[in-house]
């Protein structure tokens, strides 16, 4: 009888302990490919990032703040990952990004990086913003129709 309780006991830690280390591996992979680097992000942020290659062009609040010190011209996509605006806005920007590729297009995540929201004076995601000479020149606010986000878009060019 004590013999089956051992068992049973070492059966158990080993199969925790196997949970334990696969779930570490897979931690430690999905932090590999993350385009957030070292910061520690979200679940909904890695799936994200990891099932639509158009999620990796993620711009970091320190790299953003650079671009507007020297002047960069850029449309700056702020987000969130369990916003059912962005998924619906996701194909007509898709569109209009593939369109205009000679534009510098970046994309803020406003779910894990909280200080865009203050400060760029987000009220709420999806939000595009153009950045010309290290200012804001346009924004488009919430879910668009294909053809308003084109003419945003063009607005630039």
């Amino acid at each position: 009888m004590m013999k089956k309780l051992v068992f049973m006991l070492s059966a158990i830690i080993v199969v925790f302990g196997a949970f334990m280390a696969f779930d570490t591996y897979r931690s430690s992979q999905r932090e590999k490919v993350s385009p957030y680097g070292n910061k520690k992000v979200s679940m909904q942020t890695l799936e994200q990032a990891e099932k639509d290659p158009f999620y990796q062009n993620i711009i970091m609040p320190a790299q953003l703040k650079e671009n507007q010190k020297v002047g960069q011209n850029e449309v700056v996509y702020f987000f969130s990952p369990v916003c059912s605006y962005c998924e619906a806005l996701e194909p007509n920007l898709k569109d209009a990004v593939t369109k205009y590729y000679k534009l510098k297009f970046s994309l803020y995540n406003a779910y894990e990086f909280k200080e865009g929201w203050r400060d760029y004076d987000l009220q709420g995601t999806p939000t595009l913003i153009h950045f010309k000479d290290g200012k804001e020149v346009n924004r488009l606010v919430g879910y668009q129709p294909k053809e308003v986000v084109n003419q945003f878009f063009n607005a630039i060019n």
